[in-house]
């Protein structure tokens, strides 16, 4: 039946005829479900475009629809749906690569122009959408990959306040397209013609950068979360009571839970008496309750488990797993030392982005395992550290991208005395496999010299390298006055006990012969093989903050020693003993140590040195005088002696 407007006129009591309100009431039906209708069809073709289709009241889905994040949808459920209600439709975002840019409270369509040509798509791209409020703005792409973001949304703040906030919507959400109504009855438009293929296929890396030239993720303010209430293994006893048959069992587990959490067997007894009376139907006679609690505190401490060799022997070995290989393990302790300005905090973020988003190598050796990494930076500001990320995403690879959140790093750390139990707390939560430490000097207040202080904070990191499982990796100085001599373990700042304590320590210094370049060398290895233990040259892309292994190199070649001629190490191997003996004749080895050391000349290669001028008639030994030398004199042939042969 085809309606005509003269069938839907009364006559006006002013005079006149005007449309029967009955009649307008059905044509607002007949209008509203040629509107559900139109919906219905719009979301087919859509479908057929590879999208996940859900009706809409206002801006949440009309039925449940969680497995359409994942599942594609078929036409059939689609059809299935009740279109007889909805006020728009919306599309899945993740399925088939589907994301949205969603920007909120906009200006202008500024924002949508850069937005565009970051993503290298045309002024008049398709699928681009003025939602229904008239102040936001829709670009639809699709991506082959994740995007960092937790809850599959990245959010962002205007750079230029010419909009309020910024959305990428790529997973378990959905968003409305036209020709949906807004709640405030305004309806979603395409800007441009009305799209009939399926959005553009972009890349991480773009829409990284399309965002990045927008919007700024704000920072966490450090405001406190509402705990949510979860049930946890003793909740349902002390909501609902504890039966007869199961009040033994129920009080013992729950005073060994008290035991664990530290509570004192005074304070764990009179708390149970309390809980048996309040929830076991009926209560236990108290002096049951007591020796229950008797019976939990007295068992010996869980901390120390005691092994036979019969155990050990039927016991299956751990298996010594690397995160990189041969140099950094699971559950290890390491370090890596430099001198001032010489890159050790690059080369840490370096080898933590390298653990956390999935790089094959780091320095040309195997990253084995992948994962969280967590960055303690306590030295740079946040900006700088920032910065420097910035700078080194530039070399990380689109795959990689996508697990640029397993890089974690606070804002800002306290020393590890006031900051100790929030570091662990986080370890719990992000479950990280790496922890880096940068630098050590920041950490805490006490005399690096002091072994007993600092074996304190020693055993700190071994606490969470063996309660948490995790690697730790710690950056450190190296002394003064190092750089003439061979990297070793004695290179580092302050006590012994850091190299004793360490499973590797690592050393990175400028290479005496070109300040360019860097060299790199483990110097100990509790788990490596010690053909590993050579020096690296290092060249760092300053575009990128990356340092680029050249190979392996002499070190010697790059050490030039105090007091020598300048040149590389191989010909610096002549000390000038003249200034060193000054006016004496002859010189015991420990002085000739000491004076050495003055210009910065460490007693391994003093050592080397001695034996070099031996050989060379450089320095002679004094007959009948262990281990004193003398100059030879300017007017004889005086030959070196030969060295002994060790036995």
């Amino acid at each position: 039946m085809k309606l005509d407007s003269r069938d839907m006129k009364v006559d006006s009591p002013m005079g006149g005829r005007i449309l029967d309100p009955s009649c307008m009431l059905l044509g607002f039906f007949i209008f509203k479900r040629q509107f559900m209708l139109n919906l219905k069809d719009e979301g087919e073709k859509f479908h057929a475009l590879g999208a996940n289709v859900v009706p809409i009241v206002g801006k949440a889905p009309i039925m449940k629809w969680e497995h359409l994040h994942t599942e594609r949808q078929s036409i059939e459920e689609l059809r299935g749906y009740d279109w007889t209600r909805c006020t728009g439709l919306g599309l899945v975002c993740g399925v088939n690569g589907y994301v949205c840019i969603d920007i909120d409270k906009a200006a202008s369509a500024a924002a949508v122009t850069m937005i565009l040509e970051k993503l290298g798509l045309p002024g008049d791209y398709a699928w681009t959408v003025r939602s229904g409020s008239g102040v936001g703005y829709h670009v639809w792409v699709r991506i082959d990959g994740e995007i960092p973001g937790k809850k599959g949304v990245v959010k962002g703040l205007s750079k230029d306040d010419s909009f309020d906030h910024l959305e990428i919507r790529w997973r378990e959400c959905q968003t409305l397209v036209p020709p949906s109504v807004h709640s405030s009855g305004g309806q979603y438009v395409w800007m441009n013609a009305e799209p009939t293929v399926a959005p553009e296929f972009v890349s991480v890396g773009a829409i990284l950068d399309a965002f990045e030239s927008v919007a700024y993720v704000k920072a966490d303010n450090g405001q406190k979360v509402v705990p949510a209430f979860q049930k946890g293994k003793y909740t349902d006893g002390l909501l609902n009571g504890v039966s007869e048959g199961n009040r033994n069992d129920w009080l013992t587990s729950l005073a060994g839970h008290y035991r664990k959490l530290g509570m004192e067997y005074s304070e764990a007894l009179v708390l149970l008496l309390k809980v048996n009376v309040a929830v076991c139907n009926p209560p236990l006679d108290p002096d049951e309750v007591q020796k229950i609690v008797e019976s939990v505190f007295s068992y010996p401490s869980s901390d120390m488990v005691i092994r036979t060799g019969t155990d050990m022997h039927l016991m299956q070995p751990p298996i010594m797993n690397d995160i990189v290989a041969g140099i950094i393990g699971e559950r290890s302790l390491n370090f890596l030392a430099g001198e001032e300005g010489g890159g050790k905090s690059l080369l840490a973020m370096n080898l933590g982005l390298a653990v956390a988003t999935g790089a094959s190598t780091f320095l040309g050796f195997a990253v084995k395992k992948h994962g969280k990494v967590l960055y303690l930076n306590n030295e740079l500001s946040f900006q700088v550290f920032v910065s420097r990320f910035k700078c080194m995403r530039r070399a990380v690879s689109q795959p990689q991208l996508a697990k640029l959140d397993n890089f974690l790093t606070p804002e800002f750390v306290k020393p590890l005395n006031e900051s100790w139990d929030d570091i662990c707390k986080v370890i719990v939560q992000e479950e990280p496999i790496l922890v880096i430490l940068d630098c050590l000097y920041w950490a805490h207040d006490r005399k690096e010299n002091d072994s007993s202080e600092m074996k304190e904070i020693m055993r700190k990191f071994v606490e969470l390298r063996d309660k948490f499982g995790v690697a730790l990796l710690v950056v450190h100085h190296t002394k003064k006055g190092v750089r003439g001599e061979t990297m070793h373990n004695d290179n580092m700042r302050g006590s012994m006990v850091f190299s004793a304590s360490a499973d590797t320590n690592m050393m990175l210094r400028r290479s005496g012969t070109d300040e360019t370049k860097r060299l790199f060398k483990p110097t100990k290895l509790r788990n490596g093989k010690d053909e590993l233990r050579q020096a690296h040259l290092l060249s760092l892309e300053s575009h990128s903050l990356w340092f680029v292994d050249e190979g392996v190199v002499n070190e010697e070649d790059h050490i030039v020693f105090p007091g020598g001629n300048g040149t590389q190490g191989k010909e610096a191997t002549d000390m000038d003993w003249d200034m060193i003996f000054g006016k004496e004749k002859e010189l015991p080895r420990k002085e000739i140590v000491d004076r050495c050391k003055r210009i910065n000349v460490a007693e391994r290669t003093v050592d080397r040195l001695l034996k070099h001028a031996r050989e060379t008639g450089a320095l002679l030994p004094v007959i009948g005088k262990n281990g004193v030398y003398r100059l030879p004199s300017a007017d004889s042939d005086e030959e070196a002696l030969p060295l002994p042969v060790a036995a």
